[in-house]
C-alpha cells in the first residue's frame, strides 16, 4: 500500500526529483517494520543518481533514520501499513519478531508512547543502546547536542572511476566512494590522477589483458599514487586456476543489466522496444526467475520504466 498522500505533502515536495525517487524506492523495499539494509550502487544504477549518503537523515528530516548495524530504519513505516502494533493480532506478530531482530522494539515503543512528536528525535534513539533492564531514557531528560557533521564531497570520483580501466576487479564502487569522501580525496585528485594516468600505462597494468590491475579500493587505500610504476615488480606467474563458473543468480543479474542497456537504448521506439523484450525473453528463458518470482524481462522492464519516471520527473522540476 503506497501513501498517496504524499503528494500533497509539502515536505515531500521540496524533496529534488532524485531525491523523491529515492524516498519512493526506500518505501517499496524496506521490510514490514521499514528497515532496509541498502545496496547503493544499484539504488544509483536504478534511479540514475549519485548520492551522498552521509547526508539523507538530514535530507529526509529525521523520517529515515541510520542504524549502528548500517541498516537504515523508517520509523513510521509501521503506524502508516498497520497501525499500531498488538500482541493480540496474528499478523502484527511477524511485524513485531522483525523489530525484536533489528534491536527496535523499546525505540518503537517509545515512539509510539511520544505519539511520534518530532521525529527527528528518532536519530537520537537510534543510536542509543536500549538498556538492559527495558527501561526507556525519560523523554524530559537532558540529551547532549548532536556535533555537526562536516559535508562530504566527491566531486572528481566520477571521473576517477571512469577513468579506472575495466578488470574483473573493478567492484565495490559505493565502498570506494564512501572511502574518497572520508579521507577527503578530492583535496588530493591532482596526485591521483597524475599517477592513475601513469598506472594505466604501466608494464604491470598492461601485461597479460590487465591480469595485475588491482582493486580500486586497494589502491587508494595503499594510496598507490604516491608509488612510481616503475617500482612496482610484476608477481611471479602461476597457474592459472580453473575458471569459477558464475552462480545462477549473478547470471541473472548480468543478464537484467544487459536487457536494461538495451532497452533504454531504444525506450522511445515503441516496436524496437517490444522486440528486443522478445529477443530477451527467448535469451534467457532457462535462467527462470528470481526471489520474487520475476523473470529477466521483467525486471529489466520495471527498471526502465523507473528510471524514465525519474528522468520525467527531473525534466518537469527544471522547467519549472
Amino acid at each position: 500500500m503506497t501513501e498517496t498522500g504524499k503528494w500533497a505533502d509539502r515536505w515531500f515536495r521540496s524533496l529534488a526529483p532524485d531525491h523523491k525517487c529515492l524516498w519512493m524506492y526506500l518505501l517499496d523495499n524496506c521490510d514490514q517494520c521499514g528497515v532496509i539494509e541498502p545496496d547503493y550502487e544499484l539504488i544509483e544504477f536504478i534511479i540514475g543518481s549519485t548520492f551522498d549518503w552521509g547526508c539523507l537523515e538530514s535530507v529526509f528530516s529525521g523520517r529515515l533514520v541510520k542504524l549502528d548495524d548500517h541498516k537504515w530504519w523508517i520509523p513510521k513505516f509501521i503506524r502508516f501499513q498497520n497501525g499500531r502494533l498488538s500482541n493480540d493480532c496474528k499478523p502484527h506478530q511477524h511485524i513485531i519478531g522483525l523489530l525484536e531482530k533489528h534491536g527496535l522494539s523499546g525505540r518503537y515503543r517509545t515512539l509510539e508512547e511520544n505519539g511520534y512528536k518530532g521525529l527527528e528525535e528518532a536519530q537520537t534513539l537510534a543510536h542509543t543502546p536500549t538498556p538492559k533492564n527495558g527501561l526507556q531514557r525519560h523523554p524530559d531528560a537532558p540529551t547532549a547536542t548532536p556535533t555537526r557533521q562536516p559535508k562530504l564531497t566527491a566531486v572528481h570520483f566520477d571521473t576517477f572511476w571512469m577513468e579506472w580501466p575495466r578488470s574483473d576487479r573493478k567492484t565495490d564502487k559505493a565502498k570506494c566512494l564512501k572511502y574518497w569522501q572520508i579521507h577527503g580525496l578530492d583535496n588530493l585528485w591532482d596526485a591521483i590522477h597524475k599517477g592513475l594516468e601513469a598506472w594505466k600505462v604501466s608494464e604491470s597494468w598492461t601485461a597479460d589483458e590487465g591480469k595485475y590491475i588491482p582493486m580500486p579500493y586497494t589502491w587508494l587505500d595503499n594510496a598507490r599514487w604516491e608509488t612510481p610504476p616503475a617500482q612496482a615488480q610484476l608477481p611471479p606467474p602461476t597457474a592459472h586456476p580453473a575458471k569459477k563458473e558464475p552462480s545462477k543468480r549473478e547470471q541473472f543479474d548480468r543478464a537484467v543489466g544487459d536487457l536494461v542497456e538495451r532497452l533504454w537504448a531504444v525506450r522511445k521506439n515503441h516496436d524496437e522496444f517490444t522486440r528486443q523484450c522478445q529477443v530477451g525473453n527467448d535469451k534467457y528463458r532457462d535462467l527462470g526467475v528470481n526471489q520474487d518470482g520475476h523473470d529477466v524481462v521483467y525486471e529489466a522492464v520495471d527498471i526502465v520504466r523507473f528510471r524514465q519516471e525519474a528522468e520525467r520527473r527531473k525534466a518537469e522540476s527544471e522547467e519549472t
